[in-house]
């Protein structure tokens, strides 16, 4: 028996929104965020929309919890421009402006290598 991930999904993003800084959840679920300081770019392979972070100050915001207790799976696509000189966080579950005690942090170091926190 084959899992289909698909059949817990909890929510999903592909950043076609092209007239608001909206980061509108495809699944219809209630985990819609705000995007601040991201351009848009042609996607992966040209085809739809992605999102231009600039590594340090260009981020997603969740007014709720996008991610419940649990296991889970987490499945993205990101280009790194290059490498920079301070860490590049992809990925935190941290509140803006406060720490976490629970938190994930997924970030590309100084050499390049994906961490995982």
């Amino acid at each position: 028996m084959n899992f289909d991930p698909r059949s817990s999904l909890i929510t999903a993003y592909n950043f076609n929104n092209v007239f608001a800084n909206e980061c509108l959840s495809y699944t219809g679920t209630a985990y819609d965020g705000t995007m601040t300081g991201t351009t848009l770019i042609g996607g992966y392979n040209n085809v739809g929309y992605a999102r231009n972070f600039n590594g340090t100050s260009d981020l997603i915001s969740f007014s709720s919890s996008v991610m419940p207790l649990g296991s889970k799976t987490i499945r993205f696509k990101f280009k790194a421009n290059g490498v920079s000189t301070t860490n590049m966080r992809v990925m935190t579950t941290a509140l803006v402006g406060g720490g976490d005690a629970g938190e994930i942090t997924i970030y590309v170091d100084a050499n390049g290598k994906m961490v995982y926190l």
